[in-house]
């Protein structure tokens, strides 16, 4: 009865649960992929080459570059774990986000349902396990449209303009297809 009484005070610590649980047992299970194939393969290489590398293709070098200093911390586990390790916790933070930035605000019914929603949807479930830039594109995609609504909302501000500026800058330097679209919205 306690524990109910506390999730229903903090229903976002109860969705950072009911996620961690979905996503974090066995990120061994499922085999290298190719495109996480890549990314393991590309973070190995020596920081200039890597950049050489990327510059010849159409991968930025912000997920890459912090897939590798991820990977260099002392974790359990080989480095596709750690990487997957490294999209759950971006898909945690993503859920703060959305919390914060737009959920906390509605009404209690509509957080539960969202929360909810968010919690079990069959996207971020696989995607959120998966050792490439979704997760960190979504974070920073999230940090973006809040920075952007702001600013549409007071344009006066000058720190709507920066968070908008610099969210939207270090989207480019990981992805260019959400900051273009982003950019273009």
């Amino acid at each position: 009865m306690r524990a109910l009484s506390a999730a229903r005070r903090h229903p976002l610590l109860l969705c950072l649960a009911l996620q961690a649980l979905l996503l974090l047992p066995r990120l061994d299970l499922l085999p290298v992929w190719g495109d996480e194939f890549h990314t393991l393969e590309t973070i190995a290489k020596p920081t200039d080459r890597l950049l050489e590398d990327l510059s010849h293709e159409y991968h930025p070098p912000a997920y890459f570059l912090l897939a590798r200093a991820w990977n260099v911390l002392p974790l359990p586990g080989d480095d596709i774990v750690r990487l997957r390790l490294l999209s759950v916790l971006l898909l945690l933070v993503a859920t703060t986000l959305v919390w914060r930035f737009w959920v906390a605000q509605l009404a209690e019914r509509t957080r539960w349902w969202f929360l909810a929603l968010w919690a079990a949807s069959p996207f971020l479930t696989l995607y959120g396990r998966m050792a490439r830039s979704y997760t960190l594109q979504l974070v920073l995609s999230l940090v973006a449209i809040h920075f952007a609504t702001a600013l549409f909302a007071d344009p006066a501000r000058r720190r709507y303009w920066l968070g908008c500026a610099v969210s939207l800058a270090a989207l480019f330097y990981v992805h260019y297809l959400p900051a273009m679209g982003l950019l273009l919205a």
